[in-house]
């Protein structure tokens, strides 16, 4: 969600409440943010029930602007405003409704980036799980800087250093877990060729990097990309 807002959702005994508000003082354009925000939000749910998703009520912080007719059909329930919050309701048997929209896509995307998310929280504490979810974040065309990097936590160059080798770790081998990892991420996610893959993760040819990912993984690129999409396509079956 945008930044400067906050989400809350609820279930209690028979309704579910998702709840959005926007925390900044002085947002330039407050009720517009608001609207779009909850109406998103209930599209997505909609879209991912795949069915019938009727809300009991919507209740918006702000007036009423322009034909009620136009919120109401839009929500197809009664909208309230004027409230002490924003937010939507709906039957909390709804929560058990299983999605109905899969993307073979997307889940592998959003499992991969659950699982740095977590990587992250369990390693926040040391110096090698900062770097590695700060060398991670940078876009491809970006090479990591050890200036930066430093910068980002806070810390010298020379004490970024000492740390890394109390934790019996240095650089360079990060710098090329951290390619290694994004390499293995665009080969599991996306189509683009091996020497694409190669450039993007900073290897001048396709020969040294299926070397290095060798090293790492223990397999090549092309073997890699087809085992994963075997165990993709068995998990679908079984699914």
């Amino acid at each position: 969600m945008q930044q400067g807002s906050r989400n809350l959702f609820v279930a209690h005994q028979d309704l579910a409440t998702f709840e959005y508000g926007v925390t900044h003082e002085a947002p330039s354009q407050r009720r517009q943010d608001t609207e779009y925000s909850i109406g998103a939000t209930y599209t997505l749910a909609r879209q991912f029930v795949g069915g019938p998703f009727s809300l009991r009520e919507v209740r918006l912080e702000h007036d009423m602007v322009g034909d009620y007719a136009r919120y109401r059909d839009y929500f197809d329930c009664d909208v309230f405003f004027s409230q002490d919050r924003n937010s939507f309701s709906f039957d909390a048997a709804l929560l058990d409704c299983p999605g109905r929209v899969l993307s073979q896509t997307l889940h592998p995307i959003l499992e991969d980036h659950l699982r740095r998310k977590a990587e992250e929280h369990y390693n926040g504490g040391t110096t090698v799980g900062q770097l590695r979810a700060l060398i991670e974040a940078l876009p491809l065309d970006q090479r990591p800087s050890i200036s930066d990097a430093a910068a980002g936590i806070g810390v010298s160059v020379p004490t970024l250093h000492r740390r890394l080798r109390a934790e019996g770790m240095v650089w360079k081998t990060m710098v090329r877990e951290g390619r290694m990892q994004i390499a293995a991420r665009l080969l599991q996610e996306s189509r683009r060729k091996i020497a694409d893959i190669a450039l993007a993760t900073g290897f001048s040819e396709s020969a040294s990097f299926t070397r290095s990912f060798h090293k790492h993984f223990g397999v090549t690129p092309s073997r890699y990309r087809r085992a994963h999409a075997l165990r993709r396509t068995e998990s679908d079956g079984t699914a």
